[in-house]
């Protein structure tokens, strides 16, 4: 499989995110919704965290050293123990786009990824090297798409309890 077109959309996700985020204070980056899901920076975190230690790590594994074990990881954890929610929305932004360059910076020596090697997840099974790849892009895509949301709860946390029906249906 062509790498080249997931390379593009990954090196694509920090310049979108900060267009969408731009004039966002930090207090509302930080804002969480009632139901516990992340704030915005914490998004943010977790999108670097992913390059760093699943997507990134587990891909560079499976093509480098295809038998090695894939490292243990818990996002929730991560996300809580590395503080996200105290940082900054340009210092998230700026440690997403780094992580994003450092991650593309190695994945631009492999033009093409096979289906071979696999890795045996124990919940999902068969995972190619191109499997890895194209969900990688799908979670920048997935998480975007939560950010779309907690922009909306903004909306409606400022809004003052107007009805938005208006604009369409909420994003979910």
């Amino acid at each position: 499989m062509d790498t080249a077109p997931f390379r593009m959309r990954l090196s694509a996700t920090p310049a979108a995110l900060s267009a969408l985020l731009a004039g966002l204070s930090d207090a509302d980056a930080r804002w969480q919704p009632a139901d516990g899901g992340w704030s915005i920076v914490e998004i943010l975190g977790h999108l670097s965290d992913e390059d760093e230690l699943d997507f990134g790590a587990r891909l560079r594994l499976l093509l480098e050293t295809p038998r090695a074990a894939w490292p243990d990881i818990d996002p929730e954890t991560t996300v809580q123990q590395r503080g996200h929610v105290k940082r900054k929305l340009a210092e998230q932004l700026a440690a997403f786009a780094a992580q994003r360059k450092q991650s593309l910076e190695w994945l631009a020596a492999y033009s093409a990824v096979e289906d071979r090697p696999v890795h045996e997840h124990p919940a999902l099974g068969r995972l190619s090297p191109a499997d890895l790849l194209a969900n990688w892009t799908a979670h920048d895509l997935l998480h975007t798409r939560q950010l779309a949301t907690r922009l909306w709860q903004l909306v409606e946390r400022d809004a003052g309890g107007r009805h938005l029906d208006y604009a369409g249906d909420a994003p979910t």
